[in-house]
This record gives C-alpha cells, sequence and structure tokens, in this order.
C-alpha cells in the first residue's frame, strides 16, 4: 500500500511538473509575441510623427508634436524596454538592428526637445553637453545619454553611414526623412542620406588649388 502511494505521488508530481514547464513556455511565448506586437505597433506610431508632421526639407513642426505626444511616447516608451540587447530574437539581422538604433537615436533626440520646452538651440558648449551627455535616456532597460549611444553603440556597428542619418533636431543635422527606418529599405536610404549630405556646398568643398 505504501509503494502503491509513493507511486502515486511521483505521478501527481510528474504530472504537476509537466504542467508547470507547458505554462511557463507558453507564458514565454506570449511574452516575446506581446514584445514583437508592442515594437511593430510603437514604430507605426514613429512613422506616423514623420509623416505628419516633418516636411520633405526635414522641418519638424515641433508645437504640433508638443500639443499631441502620444504617438511619440509610445514609440519611446517601447524603446525604453524593447532593445536588440532585450529581444535579440526580434533583430535577426545586422539591418534589423542598424534601423533600429536610428530609430531611436532620432526619436529620443526629438523627444528631448520638447521636454526642453523646445529650446531654439544649442548654441553655448553648456546648453549641448546638458543636452547630449547629462540628460538621461533608457534603451532596453539601460541608462545612457545620446552622446554615449551614438558613440559607444551605434559607431561599433561599423556602419559609417549612420552619421548622415542621425538627427540631432537642430538645423546643420542631417535632414530627418519622413520615412522611418526599416530593415527592407536602410541601404536606400543611408545611401541617400551619404550622397545629399556630400552635394551640400556647406559639408564637402574642392578647392582645386589646395588640392
Amino acid at each position: 500500500m505504501l509503494n502503491d502511494n509513493v507511486v502515486g505521488y511521483k505521478y501527481v508530481l510528474v504530472v504537476m511538473v509537466s504542467y508547470v514547464m507547458l505554462f511557463m513556455s507558453n507564458f514565454s511565448l506570449a511574452q516575446e509575441q506581446s514584445s514583437e506586437n508592442v515594437y511593430i505597433s510603437s514604430l507605426a506610431s514613429w512613422q506616423k510623427v514623420l509623416t505628419q508632421h516633418v516636411d520633405l526639407q526635414g522641418r519638424i513642426n515641433f508645437q504640433a508634436i508638443a500639443d499631441d505626444r502620444d504617438d511619440l511616447n509610445q514609440f519611446v516608451n517601447a524603446i525604453e524596454t524593447v532593445s536588440p540587447q532585450t529581444h535579440p530574437e526580434l533583430f535577426s539581422t545586422s539591418e534589423d538592428v542598424i534601423a533600429y538604433h536610428i530609430n531611436a537615436y532620432n526619436a529620443l533626440a526629438m523627444s528631448g526637445v520638447l521636454d526642453r520646452k523646445i529650446p531654439k538651440g544649442f548654441n553655448s558648449f553648456f546648453k549641448r553637453a546638458s543636452f547630449f551627455k547629462f540628460r538621461k535616456v533608457t534603451i532596453g532597460g539601460k541608462k545612457t545619454n545620446l552622446y554615449d549611444y551614438e558613440n559607444k553603440v551605434i559607431r561599433p556597428l561599423n556602419e559609417p553611414r549612420t552619421h548622415f542619418a542621425l538627427n540631432c533636431m537642430v538645423k546643420d543635422c542631417p535632414r530627418l526623412p519622413k520615412q522611418a527606418f526599416t530593415p527592407e529599405n536602410l541601404e536606400q536610404m543611408l545611401e541617400e542620406a551619404s550622397v545629399e549630405f556630400f552635394n551640400k556646398e556647406k559639408h564637402v568643398v574642392l578647392d582645386d588649388d589646395k588640392k
């Protein structure tokens, strides 16, 4: 009788463990799907911001965004929890990773301008340091700043053309496109941004006399 009870208890225990493991597996899968849905829907919100509030010259209607920050906030909130480090399954290619970081940088810079009540510019060392170095942002659960984000995360990706895609929200930055970066359009948009940058005389001047 005792042996039968022991066998029965073991069977029940095995069944309970199996159910727990199945539950945890389903829960983990649901979390992954939820994170993917959150990021995809937030990327659509970022695209909405660009479509509605950025013109073809890259000029941004900050006041209109400030009046209704929901779309921008949705994307920034997603960036705070989802990143290639926290959810590598969502960013399986280098194009996925680079597109994520360009969009994240641009959105965080835009959000920072609104947080600062839309200043006219960062026309002093202290203003620039305050905005780029001392203002904290969160990416995938980790605190950083825009300066370190660009130089310690984005530059090491070994895609030099990101220099022509990151927009720090001031006049002399590269033009902010009306299209969000995606793995599918990344190559074309980086190439176009590079050509556009070098075709402006304020960026590159050929001096034949000095060669």
